[in-house]
């Protein structure tokens, strides 16, 4: 969900007939502050890793809302970028033209207007339906760059101001697991490659770790397995929820029929924490 513990997905769903916001878990979560992050620790982590904004509470909590900035920030870029462009068009191998006449849709297929009878509104050329030629157009595609670079940081003093109602111990250990759950994140992803859209994945030839401070920098060795094993000996530290499953209020059921009604799709829904 876009906005994490927050997103009005979850504001317009209920527990056992019970708005979420009013629940237990909402009532906790809505709670959580910087000198106690335990329920957001508990039930949606990646709000303190990647932030979130309590904005959908419909003024429920008007000048109370709680924002978390982000812990975790990645970007890529490229170097010496030129714009370019790409030809679209089509050249038909059959020379089907304008002159072969219209066509009228029905249904999966189309049937043509007789010759010498006029066309009715509605009646598309040929190229419409995927016949004929269509003439070439330039639009922008992109930028070319030498080189490509992601660059990110894990913010460990953000996470060093969030308590999580215990001993320092058990602050220290949330704030390991939060830390670590960003390394193999960020770790996996890279490992996997970066299938950005078409024509564009990107595989890293290189990788530099750092813990960095003011007027310092020590190289850190990092590879996904060690992360990952890092992270599980974490784990078994922190109570985590286990999945809770929230069902759709009727408002909300309403505006999903009637999205599916407009656009004539049919969504897979769910809302709901998951583990991890």
């Amino acid at each position: 969900m876009p906005h994490r513990a927050y997103d009005a997905i979850l504001r317009d769903s209920s527990l056992n007939g019970e708005s979420f916001r009013n629940t237990a878990i909402g009532q906790a979560v809505i709670a959580a502050c910087p000198a106690d992050a335990s329920a957001l620790l508990r039930y949606d982590p990646a709000v303190l890793l990647f932030g979130g904004w309590d904005s959908t509470g419909l003024h429920g909590n008007k000048g109370q809302e709680r924002k978390w900035p982000a812990a975790v920030s990645v970007e890529i870029y490229g170097t010496h970028a030129t714009p370019i462009h790409r030809a679209g068009g089509r050249l038909d191998p059959l020379g089907i033209t304008l002159d072969a006449g219209r066509v009228i849709r029905e249904g999966a297929s189309y049937r043509l207007v007789p010759e010498g009878e006029k066309a009715p509104p509605g009646a598309e050329r040929p190229s419409e339906i995927n016949h004929g030629n269509i003439a070439p157009t330039i639009s922008p595609k992109g930028v070319l760059v030498e080189e490509i670079k992601l660059s990110g940081a894990l913010s460990l003093s953000r996470l060093r101001r969030y308590r999580f109602g215990g001993d320092e111990s058990q602050d220290v250990a949330a704030r390991t697991l939060l830390a670590l759950m960003g390394i193999y994140g960020i770790a996996a992803v890279i490992e996997d490659g970066l299938d950005l859209r078409r024509d564009c994945e990107l595989v890293a030839d290189s990788v530099a770790w750092a813990i960095r401070g003011t007027g310092s920098s020590e190289p850190l060795a990092v590879t996904v397995a060690d992360a990952r094993q890092a992270l599980k000996r974490a784990l078994a530290d922190i109570d985590l929820a286990s999945p809770v499953l929230f069902t759709a209020d009727h408002n909300l059921e309403q505006l999903r029929h009637q999205f599916i009604d407009n656009v004539g799709l049919i969504p897979l829904f769910g809302a709901g924490f998951v583990e991890g």
